[in-house]
């Protein structure tokens, strides 16, 4: 009996020897065995086991940073007429690529000057707007995505947020208090609706709240009547109150400034890293 067994061991070991030669050949041989050997490397304890168990998992981001080119980045470049991929629409094309250059005026002065601020992106998609939210003391550099809520004359939608001296409005009012102090909100059903298109349902219950009042001298390249190369534009930028963030920004393009017609977006935040397959 004992016999058997040591014949049974040497069997054993001898065919261990012949798999690890050519095992060790095969390996060599093919470039895909780098991979086995690493993994096995990697995982020849049970100690590394437990180590790599106990590690954190990745969060979305880290894997969309690892895993996609930096879309942010891309999207600053873009140009009009450039091709773009968004994940569950397809392929589209950017009508006009527009940049935003903050402007800046000093105290008793007539004249607007550049603002030591990064400039913001604006591209057009039809109705939609992807936009790289401007840079204000108040707000994130975010991206958001929306719709044009304007396609006719915004002077009373200027009228309703300047409103008078006697009788000022919500952005008169925030400028007056040198855009700090008390928040400043007001509903969209007080806005000139009449002036107003593609606006959803429920737009008139709204409540938006104040956040930034700006300057912006305009770059822009394609079909975009609203935002014209050389236009001195005036932001006025909100927050919807609750609910789903959505964001209302106006970019007044006024006759003695501008050549533009301006426009009104109603926006919300957009992640371009995740819904953004690729620019072509």
């Amino acid at each position: 009996m004992d016999g058997v067994i040591y014949f049974g061991w040497l069997l054993i070991l001898f065919g261990i020897g012949v798999g690890a030669f050519f095992g060790h050949r095969f390996w060599t041989k093919d470039p895909n065995a780098t991979l086995v050997k690493e993994w096995l490397a990697r995982y020849r304890t049970f100690e590394q086991l437990v180590q790599d168990w106990d590690k954190p998992l990745q969060t979305l981001d880290e894997v969309v940073e690892e895993t996609r080119p930096n879309m942010d980045h891309e999207l600053e470049s873009a140009e009009a007429h450039q091709g773009v991929n968004i994940i569950g629409k397809g392929e589209q094309t950017f009508e006009a690529a527009v940049t935003l250059k903050p402007q800046t005026q000093e105290s008793g002065s007539s004249a607007w000057t550049p603002k030591d601020e990064d400039p913001s992106k604006a591209l057009k998609l039809g109705f939609e707007w992807i936009l790289k939210m401007p840079k204000g003391e108040r707000l994130p550099r975010v991206w958001l995505k929306g719709v044009a809520i304007s396609q006719r004359s915004l002077k009373a939608l200027t009228d309703f947020l300047m409103g008078t001296k006697e009788n000022p409005g919500p952005a008169r009012i925030f400028k007056r208090q040198n855009q700090e102090g008390p928040a400043v909100y007001f509903m969209g059903n007080e806005l000139p609706v009449d002036h107003l298109e593609n606006l959803p349902h429920d737009f008139g219950d709204i409540k938006f709240r104040l956040l930034d009042l700006g300057a912006y001298k305009i770059e822009a390249t394609g079909d975009c009547g609203e935002l014209r190369t050389n236009d001195l534009v005036f932001s006025v930028t909100a927050r919807e109150v609750g609910g789903a963030q959505r964001w209302f920004i106006y970019l007044d393009a006024r006759e003695k400034f501008a050549r533009g017609s301006g426009i009104v977006m109603l926006l919300e935040p957009f992640h371009p890293e995740v819904a953004i397959q690729a620019l072509l």
